[in-house]
């Protein structure tokens, strides 16, 4: 991969004399595109930062409005867009529609867009995989806090029977919402997994845990084996200068554990769907024990529903 033009407005670590020498570059145009798909509230945007950090190269997105390069750039953000000048392009495919704004995801015509989708990409890209119920968790507060840092009011996870406004918009109950949230999140796992030709499956869990390490996987994954080591010092040393965190612990009257038992039920069989796409493939699986609300649904010869 040959880089091409430097962007001198994309400064990464500003206040570090020493890692602000590392600038960030396009690759030529009219690559082939390739994913960095994940469902929403996974740590796309994150790890789409450590990933320009650690690999000096682009990564765009599908989605307009992206503020967070704009305010880094003022007036000199020139990027054009569907250049095919990135490393990667940053897509939840349909989930982060479907689930937000009542679109029905776990259907025959959404598999097929989401198949078309994966075509466009040629199944090359990298998947990231979170807790589903911490991606579900990280997406409400999202969809009500309008940002990746903001948090949802407590009535946004009470089981009510009406959709909860915000502005002239509806969203979904809570139930709504997990149900519309589960099958996108296994839906967009499976068909991935399923039809992943090059690039691989990267688990938030464990880069969260590990980020040195997983970071050079998923360079090799993409075809750079010779990291700069000063990099990725320097992305490890910042990995904490993020705006996209939000707070673990929210309000005080936040519900520790807002899944009801047909909720927990229902996020443990779409999590038991994509560890069988995963063993198909010989992949590894989901670093459940990682996993907050988890726990086994099948132990010993029984359904382990009691313990829910």
């Amino acid at each position: 991969m040959d880089p091409n033009k430097t962007l001198n407005w994309l400064d990464l670590w500003s206040n570090d004399t020493f890692c602000n020498q590392f600038t960030v570059h396009l690759l030529e145009e009219n690559l082939l595109p390739r994913a960095l798909v994940s469902f929403p509230g996974s740590g796309n945007t994150w790890l789409r930062m450590l990933l320009m950090g650690v690999t000096g190269l682009y990564v765009d997105t599908i989605y307009p409005g992206d503020e967070f390069f704009i305010s880094k750039a003022g007036s000199s953000y020139e990027l054009k867009k569907d250049c095919n000048c990135s490393l990667l392009q940053k897509t939840h495919d349909l989930s982060l529609f479907s689930v937000v704004y009542n679109m029905a995801m776990a259907n025959k015509s959404s598999e097929k867009r989401l198949n078309q989708e994966v075509e466009h990409f040629r199944g090359d890209g990298i998947l990231v995989i979170r807790n589903p119920f911490k991606a579900i968790l990280s997406y409400r507060n999202f969809a009500f806090g309008g940002n990746m840092a903001g948090l949802a009011p407590v009535e946004a996870f009470k089981q009510g029977i009406e959709p909860v406004k915000i502005g002239n918009r509806k969203i979904s109950t809570w139930d709504q919402f997990i149900s519309r949230s589960v099958a996108s999140w296994e839906m967009l796992a499976t068909v991935w997994i399923r039809e992943l030709k090059r690039g691989g499956v990267v688990y938030y869990e464990k880069l969260r845990r590990d980020t040195g390490p997983q970071l050079l996987r998923m360079a090799e994954m993409l075809g750079i084996p010779d990291v700069n080591k000063d990099r990725l010092d320097c992305v490890l040393r910042h990995n904490q200068d993020n705006s996209f965190k939000r707070s673990e612990s929210g309000p005080k009257n936040y519900p520790k554990n807002p899944f009801t038992e047909s909720q927990h039920l229902l996020i443990l069989k779409s999590i038991q769907s994509v560890q069988l796409a995963l063993k198909e493939r010989g992949l590894d699986p989901l670093p459940v024990e990682l996993y907050d609300f988890y726990t086994p649904m099948y132990q010993y010869g029984h359904w382990n529903i009691s313990s829910l």
